[in-house]
């Protein structure tokens, strides 16, 4: 008999946190007072926070023992050592630099990398993400495709850069790589879709485009 693929999660939860569903009028009341600015609303009143990502995610219990056996020491510390071969293993990067979030990678990688005058493209800039290209007196584009900002759309993936756009800032400046929705068009789309968005993408880049589907950037081993 073949082995049944069972969809549990191959771990158990050993923290739990009650969290209190928020009736509709009670959300929509909260949204119009925060200004419709979602870091007014108190994190008591969300039920689903799609806000960030950042330390919201259950600890396993190797990590919560690791707080007890950390390395707090200011400098030299043994786990800066671990992270350091870790992330040489898995990169093959030689230097590496540990920041506490991403928004102070951002600083030191635009720091190096952006210069006055500079435009810098993205679907949706984070707000962090802006101030800092912005504070090199660069400029940061946003360019998500118009279905982003309707609500009542099914599209299953509205995070994508709109080509259109795109040409219009950048078409005849720089050669672009990729442009073929990995993330769903390619999974769940028809043979017909994908011929119809590559025949589009020729159409609106008759030069300058390299069509495939991903382009994976690895660091030298």
């Amino acid at each position: 008999m073949a082995d049944i693929k069972m969809p549990v999660e191959p771990y158990r939860i050993k923290v739990v946190e009650p969290i209190r569903g928020i009736p509709r009028k009670e959300r929509e009341a909260i949204l119009r007072q925060a200004g419709f600015n979602v870091f007014g609303i108190p994190a008591e009143k969300v039920y689903i926070d799609l806000l960030t990502d950042s330390g919201t995610s259950a600890m396993s219990d190797d990590q919560w023992a690791g707080l007890m056996s950390g390395d707090e020491s200011y400098a030299g510390s043994l786990n800066f050592f671990h992270l350091e071969k870790s992330v040489q293993s898995v990169f093959g990067f030689t230097h590496v630099i540990p920041t506490h979030q991403g928004r102070a990678a951002e600083r030191i990688l635009f720091g190096a990398m952006v210069k006055k005058g500079d435009y810098v493209p993205n679907n949706i800039h984070f707000d962090t993400t802006r101030a800092n290209i912005e504070f090199l007196d660069a400029q940061a584009v946003n360019l998500v495709h118009p279905i982003a900002y309707d609500p009542d759309s099914a599209d299953l993936f509205k995070g994508d850069m709109d080509p259109a756009r795109l040409k219009e800032h950048f078409g005849g400046r720089v050669s672009f790589c990729g442009g073929v929705d990995a993330q769903y068009l390619l999974v769940q789309g028809t043979p017909q879709q994908v011929k119809g968005k590559v025949r589009e993408l020729k159409n609106l880049f008759p030069t300058g485009l390299i069509v495939s589907p991903s382009h994976t950037t690895c660091g030298r081993a």
